[in-house]
């Protein structure tokens, strides 16, 4: 909880901007981490629609906001505001932390940094696997760059748009000298995918189930997938991780690379090392 009492006209402003952002959790654990450290700053979430992104940004100058975490749908359309990207930002070509230094709006990613931490703490080896990849955006892109680090054999991906596809297929062959699968969603849903008798792990990196919408998982074509990850998380589990557990498949949610993304994002905000523990323990007491 915010220590109000400490608040001065010196509080250093730090946010979370994104539609919707009512839901994200980010709030709890960075003031639970900015108290622990006696630091004085604030940090507040801003529910910013796509046509009030540009004037949101310029805010971020004329009100001398200390940097943002920045969320869907804005992680790509932010950057054609920004100074400069910091090289794994302009690598994924999507931003999800901006820092004001000096007037400068740098830009940041920290979720491949979460999506990594995440595995493992979860314990998980991705070498030789062949992965479904759901989603051709800013996370699907840093989570593409977690998995051919950690050696996956072949990545397929299915998204809502086949263009974003194709264009997500080409960066990765552009960035990485990697060929990935793609195939259409409809393919996906009506299980009629070649590939999905392949699938050995899936992940969602799409933002479905962050108001527990349904993926329509053709459980029945994908018996050899082993382990279920979903980017999304909320206060309950997704229904995509709930289902995927119900099937007897190993799964978990988005909830800590929220966290390990959000240390990081802290240490670019503030220049510390974030307490962990302290942060962990303000996301678990919110989430019950």
């Amino acid at each position: 909880m915010v220590q109000q009492n400490r608040i001065t006209a010196r509080t250093n402003l730090l946010g979370l901007i994104g539609h919707p952002v009512d839901h994200s959790l980010s709030p709890v654990f960075q003031n639970a981490a900015l108290n622990a450290l006696n630091l004085d700053y604030v940090y507040l979430a801003f529910d910013i629609s796509t046509g009030d992104l540009m004037d949101a940004v310029r805010t971020l100058r004329t009100w001398r906001l200390k940097g943002i975490n920045v969320t869907v749908p804005h992680k790509e359309k932010i950057i054609q505001w920004l100074d400069r990207l910091d090289d794994t930002a302009l690598l994924l070509g999507a931003v999800n932390v901006v820092v004001v230094k000096d007037e400068e709006l740098v830009g940041y990613n920290t979720d491949g940094i979460g999506f990594a931490k995440a595995l493992d703490f979860n314990q998980i080896n991705l070498n030789g696997k062949q992965v479904a990849l759901l989603g051709a955006g800013g996370a699907a892109r840093a989570v593409l760059s977690v998995l051919i680090e950690r050696g996956v054999r072949k990545v397929i991906v299915f998204n809502r748009s086949f263009e974003r596809s194709l264009q997500f297929q080409q960066w990765a062959k552009n960035s990485f000298a990697t060929v990935i699968e793609i195939d259409n969603w409809e393919s996906f849903i009506n299980g009629q995918s070649s590939f999905l008798s392949q699938v050995d792990v899936l992940i969602n990196a799409t933002s479905l189930g962050l108001s527990q919408e349904i993926i329509e998982v053709p459980w029945n074509g994908i018996d050899n997938c082993e382990l279920v990850i979903d980017v999304v998380y909320n206060r309950e589990e997704t229904p995509l991780v709930r289902e995927a557990r119900k099937k007897g498949k190993k799964a978990f949610d988005g909830k800590m690379m929220l966290l390990f993304q959000g240390a990081e994002s802290f240490r670019l905000f503030t220049g510390f090392e974030a307490p962990i523990g302290v942060m962990e323990k303000a996301l678990n007491e919110a989430l019950r």
